[in-house]
């Protein structure tokens, strides 16, 4: 009885904090054993009593208390997450209100109700990262959080290489970003990712004046589309019928865009040429978007770049008139960029 009286209280406990009583399958649990409650509650009829040698035998309380432990663990433990899940609700809710304060305030309640859910971790590093209140040292700690409770996700480790790139630390940046591809070879969206990753080390190691870093980096960044055609040779006949969701994956405008800046700096101005081309005819197809202004402006910076390079002059007025149209701020891109060198490809 005592048994049954514990399971009737956790499944009532349940159904307060989570799922109430309009779900079926938890009302008929519960009213079931309600009634084998009030069924064990009703004395014997005499009729079919026997008689019974009379024992005292001692009553063990150590199962009830293991029962009892338990199913107070099973409860606290199902409030907390509960209470973790609202504050992370209220966070977002604060955040569609532009409140950073209140929202960072109540993820990290909530990180501590529930301290097994990384995409806690992961949405209060981003806070840390891109508020008013930027504190880039506890982005980095969230963000190894958060990867810590989720190592084989993609998303993690990219969100991570944000914050290792706003810490200044560019080699692990980049080696968390490629460890995204890894986790998810065939998402294009993490090619990016690496792709931009290592192109913006290499230009930011370059303004530093590290120019054998910055070659490097530029290097990585150079091959990701070539990763990717020899990521896709490797597919079956099979596996290509069987890709149906998206079309077949290939070098992107974001990725060709990235590549073609690192392949200017790299002194490779022809191959340059031909990937920007080919990203920018792709976004001008279908018409500029609003999302899409920054990286055209960006893709046409360095076409023109790449056409000073070569003697181009008209070319180049072209593309720097294209991008300005997109984004004004393309003519200060213009003054930084032109300024820094073109470090050339590594000696073998």
């Amino acid at each position: 009885m005592w048994v049954l009286t514990v399971a009737a209280l956790s499944v009532g406990l349940h159904a307060a904090i989570d799922f109430n009583l309009s779900l079926s399958a938890l009302a008929l649990v519960l009213f079931t054993l309600f009634g084998m409650l009030v069924g064990l509650s009703r004395p014997e009829e005499k009729a079919v009593l026997l008689k019974r040698k009379k024992t005292h035998e001692p009553v063990n309380p150590a199962p009830l208390v293991a029962v009892s432990a338990v199913a107070a663990l099973v409860v606290a433990g199902s409030f907390s997450l509960a209470l973790a899940g609202d504050y992370t609700w209220d966070a977002n809710v604060a955040l569609s209100k532009s409140d950073v304060t209140s929202a960072r305030q109540k993820l990290e309640r909530a990180r501590v109700l529930n301290p097994f859910d990384g995409d806690i971790d992961a949405l209060l590093g981003r806070i840390y990262l891109y508020s008013d209140q930027r504190n880039v040292e506890a982005a980095v700690q969230a963000a190894e959080t958060a990867l810590a409770k989720s190592r084989y996700s993609a998303a993690k480790h990219a969100e991570l290489a944000q914050a290792y790139m706003n810490a200044g630390r560019y080699a692990d940046a980049v080696a968390q970003a490629r460890q995204a591809v890894t986790m998810a070879p065939f998402v294009v969206q993490w090619r990016e990712n690496l792709a931009r990753t290592a192109f913006n080390a290499g230009y930011l190691e370059l303004r530093a004046r590290h120019q054998d870093k910055a070659r490097a980096f530029f290097e990585e960044a150079a091959v990701v589309p070539v990763e990717i055609k020899h990521q896709m040779a490797k597919m079956t006949p099979q596996e290509r019928k069987l890709w149906v969701v998206a079309p077949l994956m290939e070098p992107t405008p974001a990725v060709n865009i990235s590549t073609g800046g690192a392949l200017y700096f790299l002194g490779r101005f022809s191959v340059a040429a031909g990937a920007l081309e080919e990203a920018l005819k792709e976004i001008e197809r279908d018409g500029v978007t609003e999302q899409e202004k920054e990286m055209y402006a960006e893709g046409c910076l360095w076409r023109a770049l790449v056409a000073e390079k070569q003697g181009q002059a008209s070319l180049k007025e072209d593309y720097m008139e294209k991008g300005q149209k997109a984004m004004p701020a393309v003519e200060e891109w213009y003054k930084h960029s032109a300024a820094l060198p073109v470090v050339g490809a590594t000696k073998k």
